[in-house]
């Protein structure tokens, strides 16, 4: 009698204290997935205010310049930031939507470079179906008109992007004008906030690298896209 007595005070003495365990693991892992969300809407909000800054700055140079094509580019940049704001922060986005973006900060760009840049744009079997973390490209392209962009100086950048098997290929290359992207860390705000990001939403599904070869800089980003089974068809 005494034995079964104590088998069951054991037993459930360790019931008790793995249900306690158990809750105190429940609680470090909504922890750190609070705390991973929290980063991840940090770094998000960081690109916006990236983004507006340099375009202001471009703006603000044309202005200086009193050239007609002022307007022109605050309105393109009013267009960007309506569809900045429409957008759910939380939620990841088309990847079509993605590249209506990129599309639009490049024409921005050409205003300012008075069309001495030619943008190389290929884009290959994206399907509405695809999805990608908000904003997350951007950045890699406000890179290479950084240091492969000059007014006044004509050079070519080549974006090309394709799906492979819910895998999306980026590859951007563009011609070094500006020496400091040799130099360690060079790669600013944008892009360590890219490669951040990627750490946090793609965790083992991703894949950079950056090399600069000759007067030629590239990117290479693959990574593994979700899809929504209702834009399939």
């Amino acid at each position: 009698m005494f034995f079964l007595l104590f088998a069951f005070l054991t037993f459930s003495s360790s019931v008790r204290i793995f249900q306690k365990l158990k809750r105190e693991e429940d609680i470090n892992q909504r922890y750190q997935h609070e705390k991973l969300n929290a980063e991840l809407m940090l770094l998000r909000q960081q690109v916006n205010p990236h983004f507006l800054f340099n375009s202001l700055n471009n703006i603000h140079s044309l202005a200086n310049r009193k050239s007609d094509l002022t307007s022109e580019a605050i309105m393109k940049l009013s267009s960007i930031l309506r569809y900045m704001l429409s957008e759910n922060p939380s939620s990841e986005i088309p990847v079509s939507r993605e590249i209506a973006m990129i599309e639009n900060y490049i024409d921005l760009q050409k205003l300012w470079m008075k069309n001495a840049i030619k943008v190389d744009l290929v884009v290959e079997n994206v399907k509405e179906n695809h999805y990608i973390e908000p904003f997350i490209l951007n950045p890699l392209v406000e890179n290479a008109f950084k240091y492969g962009a000059l007014p006044g100086i004509e050079s070519v950048i080549s974006i090309h992007l394709r799906i492979i098997d819910d895998w999306l290929h980026v590859q951007i290359s563009n011609p070094v004008l500006r020496e400091k992207l040799s130099a360690a860390g060079s790669m600013g705000i944008g892009v360590n906030n890219v490669i951040r990001r990627l750490e946090l939403c793609y965790p083992g599904n991703y894949k950079m690298e950056n090399n600069r070869i000759g007067d030629m800089y590239q990117i290479n980003l693959s990574m593994k896209l979700k899809s929504n089974e209702l834009y399939s068809n």
